[in-house]
């Protein structure tokens, strides 16, 4: 990224209508960042004299985008402060999608279309709160997605799409080759539960691992949900990610990375990350295609010390 926001030396007294920087010399479109005559942090692409358009308002309620005739510009404005850092993310993105672009047309689309993917984030979500063993579940995945991007920084966008966790999917990382199915368990416990006949099934054409994050509870010196998102977010921002990819999963858990700060109480420390592969023979499963169809909805435990011999050296790179 060649350019960093300084919000704090941009002042309006009111009278301009917005006042504003140029974010980089860089960017071929010109887009500025500034502060409204509200008081309001605002992002403003300024169009060709040349190039007219017929943009209607959208006003969300965090959010809104106009087209100022007069200015000849769209601006972008945030409402509500609560929402900065996002709304630095967004600037991020939008910036990584037009600023090598040179056509109005296709800036503005690129634009807006950005700006409605985005604007989801931006909502007061009615969150159902987790549990803690909820919480130390999520810890242990995204410690995994953190382990990933730091061992496959060419492909960062492609790693976060994997994620499949928050989407329900039978495994939580889903990748060409591997699937990675994550178990995050207190250090003191010497089992992992395995919640269906569907969970250690793996496709045909690639294998399936288990990641066991053994995990200490410590108020003292542990990370939190919050400090795991800020890692991750900033190891996107170094590799050129994108940011909508990693935000979109977390709001199909209700989280944004606003209220992930109320589970601040749980803090971990990751004692040791093991890996398991289950396609070895005789690895210890039950699966569907080997039930009977009487039986469903199994639910059954796998001893970690009974396994090792199916333990493989840990590796977070994937194809």
């Amino acid at each position: 990224m060649d350019y960093l926001l300084s919000w704090e030396n941009i002042d309006n007294d009111g009278h301009s209508f917005v006042s504003g920087k140029r974010i980089s010399t860089s960017c071929l479109p010109e887009l500025d960042y500034g502060i409204t005559n509200k008081k309001q942090r605002c992002l403003i692409l300024y169009l060709s004299k040349r190039f007219s358009a017929d943009i209607k308002e959208i006003d969300k309620l965090h959010l809104s985008l106009k087209f100022v005739k007069s200015q000849n510009a769209i601006v972008l404005t945030l409402k509500d402060l609560m929402f900065s850092n996002l709304f630095d993310d967004l600037i991020h993105s939008i910036y990584k999608e037009i600023h090598d672009k040179n056509e109005d047309k296709i800036i503005v689309q690129l634009f807006i279309t950005t700006f409605l993917k985005w604007s989801e984030f931006f909502e007061d979500n009615n969150h159902s709160k987790m549990t803690k063993n909820e919480v130390q579940g999520l810890f242990g995945e995204l410690h995994v997605l953190h382990q990933l991007i730091k061992n496959n920084v060419d492909n960062i966008d492609t790693l976060l799409s994997s994620w499949r966790g928050p989407y329900k999917e039978p495994h939580d990382f889903a990748f060409s080759t591997v699937d990675i199915e994550v178990k995050a368990i207190q250090s003191s416990k010497n089992t992992i539960s395995i919640t269906s006949e569907q969970q250690l099934e793996n496709h045909p054409d690639k294998g399936l691992i288990i990641s066991v994050i053994s995990l200490n509870d410590d108020y003292l010196t542990g990370q939190t949900l919050k400090n795991k998102v800020e890692k991750i977010r900033q190891s996107i921002v170094d590799f050129h990610g994108d940011y909508s990819l990693f935000y979109k999963a977390l709001s199909e858990l209700e989280l944004t990375s606003q209220n992930v700060s109320i589970y601040n109480n749980f803090k971990f420390t990751v004692i040791s990350d093991r890996q398991f592969n289950t396609q070895i023979d005789n690895f210890p499963k039950l699966t569907s295609k080997e039930l009977p169809k009487a039986i469903s909805k199994l639910k059954y435990n796998l001893n970690l010390e009974q396994i090792s011999e199916f333990e493989i050296e840990r590796s977070y790179c994937v194809s």
